[in-house]
């Protein structure tokens, strides 16, 4: 079945902010009904006071007044229920858009989105769809229903003077647009160079070791003054043609009502219309006149409504992953089984082929290979971020895709080669391994990471907040961190990512130990590049191109002399 276009799906997920939007129309409609009203008032009280009718004159004005204060509480109301109505609305959206986000299926996520495009949507689309829906949607539906309102009264008031109206607004307002397309193409022209210099900025910021070695300040320096110069000229520009539009806008302005005033007097020479309805009719010209400068404006935003919740309701509909039913089995001794497992994250080539291994309760198996062979693939799957494409695949004794995904991960953890860290303090990040766990039982995890000498040095300790990404630590101590976060989770089975390969020699020595502590008494899976850390593992595979070729104990493979011995004597790494 065929889905409803996105912005129409906005709505209609909403459905229960229908009658706050319904109250929204009502106000905006009202502005008409008020505006168009108090304008006649005005022109009845001129024509009473013309005639020397006081009283009628002083009523009108009263009447006039009441309608004017009706207006104003009118649009207290209206921005109060606009903003709690469309904060309301996106609040929900956003929600929806982060947890579609969390759960989405990784394959397809992967393959159809950027990381950062995923948080502009989550973020930036959806507070920019917000903005035009509170600020916008109201102000255009009253401006659209005053003019209309105005239309009728003004046609009303005198049909003769609307006609000629209308034939001279379409003229004056292509005299301004004539005008304002310079100011477009210079405001263009600036913005492209005002990100031109974010563009420097940026750049010399993020790379001021290269600039500072290179003795490339000057050059970054010019490069900088010349696109704002570039800008400053665009803007000096931008100035002179505004006050030049400035001048055409009072001019075409003043020559509009001046023709009102000419045909309006004439009109009441041949007592056609009254001086009243004449005031009350320039009044409700003004109306018509800002509704028609905005159509192009009101058409930019629609459009930009449109396609901002197409983006929206594409992340909403991406599809979701397996989350599964069935528990994994208690007491169970094989934890992980590949039998005759294939993959490919596309239909082009396939990353793992016919792939069989086994992980048994307290087993340690190694996973080895060249870059690209799918070693890290193989890690993914036990996680359930992929789905295979062929074979059978058990976890804790349970089909793949039966497997309830919540229960599954609580019995895993994960320390990969670039350990995440939240923008948050050592104990939170140490805690999302374990949300009930005590200071005590984060101070005890760090000790066994082989980290609280350190964290205990610092002034606010286990307090201290690591900043973005955990900069504050170096690479072995973010390694280590991301060790006591699994060692404090106590999962069955640990799964390691080359938690080496980026780190120096002595640094990958200092968290051996740590690992070891965090392997004593569980199965594991280690995938490596590095071979010395894998030497104490129970069993070993060897990928290539997706396929085992060789497994058995690291003495067996190295007694062997094929590929396992051939990797060791490139590392120099020898069995005693």
């Amino acid at each position: 079945m065929k889905k409803a276009h996105p912005f129409k799906r906005l709505w209609l997920d909403n459905k229960k902010y229908w009658p706050k939007l319904a109250l929204i129309i009502l106000l905006a409609l009202l502005a008409g009904v008020f505006k168009s009203r108090s304008a006649t008032y005005w022109g009845e009280a001129v024509d009473f006071g013309v005639g020397g009718f006081t009283q009628g004159m002083i009523n009108s004005v009263i009447f006039m007044l009441i309608f004017i204060a009706l207006d104003g509480i009118r649009t207290i109301i209206l921005y109060f229920f606009v903003g709690k109505t469309a904060e309301g609305m996106f609040w929900e959206i956003r929600m929806r858009l982060f947890n579609a986000l969390s759960f989405s299926d990784m394959a397809s996520l992967a393959e159809r989105m950027r990381s950062g495009d995923a948080a502009l949507r989550a973020c930036e689309d959806t507070e920019q769809l917000c903005d035009i829906i509170s600020n916008n949607f109201s102000n255009f539906l009253r401006v659209i229903f005053q003019a209309l309102f105005a239309i009728v009264v003004c046609a009303i008031l005198s049909w003769r003077l609307a006609l000629a109206y209308f034939i001279f607004l379409p003229v004056s307002l292509w005299l301004l647009s004539v005008v304002s397309k310079a100011i477009e193409r210079l405001q263009k022209k600036t913005r492209t160079e005002a990100g031109r210099s974010v563009d420097i900025a940026l750049n010399a910021i993020s790379g001021i070791n290269a600039v500072k070695v290179f003795s490339m300040e000057k050059e970054m320096d010019s490069r900088f003054a010349e696109v704002i110069d570039e800008a400053f000229e665009a803007r000096k520009k931008i100035a002179h043609i505004g006050m030049k539009m400035t001048i055409i806008k009072y001019t075409v302005n003043v020559m509009q009502v001046l023709a009102l005033f000419i045909m309006g007097a004439w009109l009441v020479s041949q007592d056609l219309i009254t001086i009243g309805a004449v005031m009350s009719f320039v009044i409700l010209s003004v109306y018509v006149t800002e509704a028609m400068r905005m159509i192009d404006r009101m058409i930019s935003l629609v459009k930009s409504a449109f396609a901002l919740s197409g983006r929206i309701y594409e992340t909403l509909d991406f599809p979701q992953e397996a989350t599964g039913s069935t528990p994994p089995m208690s007491d169970i001794e094989e934890f992980v089984h590949f039998e005759g497992v294939s993959f490919s994250y596309d239909q082009e080539q396939k990353i793992l082929s016919n792939l069989s291994l086994n992980v048994n309760k307290d087993q340690k198996i190694a996973i080895v290979g060249q870059s690209g062979s799918g070693k890290s693939t193989v890690i993914r799957l036990i996680c359930r971020f992929y789905s295979h494409n062929s074979g059978k695949l058990k976890l804790f004794g349970v089909d793949g895709e039966k497997i309830c995904m919540e229960s599954l991960r609580k019995n895993l953890a994960l320390v990969t080669q670039e350990p995440f860290l939240f923008e948050a303090s050592i104990l939170e990040n140490v805690r999302f391994g374990r949300e009930d766990a005590t200071e005590d039982d984060v101070i005890e995890a760090l000790k066994s990471a082989n980290l609280w000498d350190f964290i205990s040095s610092l002034p606010d300790g286990i307090n201290t907040c690591l900043g973005e990404f955990g900069s504050r630590l170096s690479g072995g101590q973010r390694q280590r961190l991301s060790i006591a976060r699994a060692l404090i989770k106590d999962a069955k089975l640990v799964l390691l990512d080359e938690p080496t390969s980026a780190l120096d020699t002595q640094t990958e020595q200092e968290i051996q130990h740590a690992l070891e502590n965090l392997l004593r008494g569980r199965a594991a899976v280690i995938v490596a590049h590095r071979l010395s850390t894998v030497q104490n593992a129970d069993y070993m595979y060897c990928l290539e191109n997706g396929a085992v070729i060789e497994e058995g104990t690291p003495a067996e493979l190295y007694t062997k002399q094929g590929y396992y011995y051939e990797m060791c004597q490139m590392q120099g790494v020898s069995h005693a």
